[in-house]
């Protein structure tokens, strides 16, 4: 068997990482952020999939604005990658 290497845990919006918790399933939409309806759909199939945590990508400040409606979802974990210049 292999052996995992100890490293600290990490409390990422809930999801335990690290330590002995168990490995953490991760992934992005693949949506347009601006398409709130599909991305949030895509967010609930990855999550009755498995998916512990989801990123979805904030290039602009018009899908920045659209974050209010998406975040109403209560089980994700938003990993925004927002440009230096927002």
């Amino acid at each position: 068997m292999i052996q995992r290497r100890k490293a600290r845990v990490v409390n990422v919006g809930g999801v335990l990482m690290g330590g002995d918790n168990p490995i953490s399933v991760q992934t992005m939409t693949k949506t347009h952020t601006e398409d709130i309806d599909a991305t949030v759909q895509q967010i609930k199939e990855l999550e009755a999939i498995g998916c512990h945590i989801v990123r979805v990508a904030v290039p602009t400040i018009v899908t920045a604005r659209c974050l209010g409606a998406i975040k109403l979802l209560p089980t994700y974990i938003l990993d925004t990658i927002l440009p230096w210049r927002l």
